[in-house]
């Protein structure tokens, strides 16, 4: 009998020893067995692969990567408005300016109002990691027609980057909190997104300063393209995030595979115990007591007639010896 089988004997012994009504008695045996089969299917689960990521060291080594992306990201995104200034003097002058500036966040907030919802529906069916470097390579090229238009000195240029920038950034949050979640657990699921935020949030500080200084010393352009660098480094760290990912599947699949044949075994034990218990009413080891019971009053009918045959064969053996005398 497996340790869950009797744990499982144990619970209804005290439900039985605490109250005596046969109908709760039956129902507390149908709700361990429930559990019995719950606890059997979760161990061959497929979805138990996250959990085991969480063991491994190269979860460090993930969140660090998924940090640098979503820096590159956010470092492409503050470049507009750490340089309104310098565009202002570099662009054509207009009397628009200021609305032609907006809508360079107009643009890149339109898709993102609905795309996140389709994009966490993505993530589920296609992976975090891959989705990760999907977004990421829309910033690329976002962040490119960025810099082609403005070299152009083209407004429309722009807000087509900005627009295809947009169909990325947002949605690359959603994967990398999703990476996050698959490769810590715990409490330090909350650790890793607070690191993730802070150092993603550094993309920005850091282009308030380089940006400016590049745009003064060198020229616009180069800033804008230095942001368009950054995101390709982004899409190169997030393809090491799928290489990594699909490692540590195969890892824990192979892992799996050689302790397969015991978690098997156990779940079609535990399988058995319940279905058993649901058919008969009572716990598995039920039956063994019962009979172990009729055994011992057969053993204890056995032992009184043999000492009756012994009591008779005395008597017989004494009246023969008296008569011969």
């Amino acid at each position: 009998m497996s340790a869950a089988s009797m744990d499982l004997d144990a619970l209804i012994e005290d439900d039985y020893e605490n109250d005596h009504d046969d109908e709760d008695d039956g129902m507390a045996v149908r709700d361990q067995a429930t559990i019995s089969k719950e606890n059997a299917t979760s161990i061959t689960s497929p979805s138990s692969d996250m959990l085991k990521k969480s063991s491994l060291r190269a979860r460090w080594l993930v969140l660090s990567l998924a940090c640098v992306v979503m820096t590159g990201s956010y470092y492409a995104y503050d470049i507009p408005s750490a340089l309104h200034q310098q565009l202002q003097d570099y662009m054509p002058q207009s009397p628009h300016f200021e609305t032609q500036f907006n809508l360079l966040y107009t643009v890149y907030s339109i898709p993102n109002v609905i795309l996140p919802l389709f994009g966490g529906n993505i993530v589920d069916r296609c992976g975090a990691p891959a989705c990760l470097a999907l977004f990421a390579f829309f910033t690329v090229l976002g962040s490119s027609f960025l810099s082609v238009g403005v070299a152009a000195k083209s407004w429309y240029i722009m807000y087509i980057g900005r627009f295809v920038f947009g169909l990325g950034g947002e949605s690359l949050c959603v994967a990398q909190s999703t990476i996050l979640s698959e490769w810590f657990e715990g409490k330090e699921v909350a650790f890793a997104m607070g690191v993730g935020l802070a150092v993603s949030r550094s993309g920005s500080i850091l282009n308030n300063v380089w940006s400016p200084k590049i745009a003064n010393d060198a020229r616009i352009e180069a800033a804008f393209w230095l942001g368009a660098s950054l995101t390709g480094i982004s899409l190169f760290l997030a393809g090491m995030i799928i290489v990594i990912d699909r490692r540590a599947v195969k890892k824990i699949r192979k892992r799996r595979g050689r302790s397969g044949g015991g978690l098997e075994s156990l779940s079609m034990a535990l399988l058995e115990d319940a279905e058993r218990e649901q058919v008969s009413g009572q716990p598995a080891g039920g039956d063994t007591t019962e009979n172990g019971d009729k055994k011992n009053s057969r053993h204890q009918r056995s032992g009184d007639n043999a000492t009756r045959t012994e009591g008779t064969t005395a008597e017989t053996s004494c009246g023969a010896a008296a008569e011969s005398e």
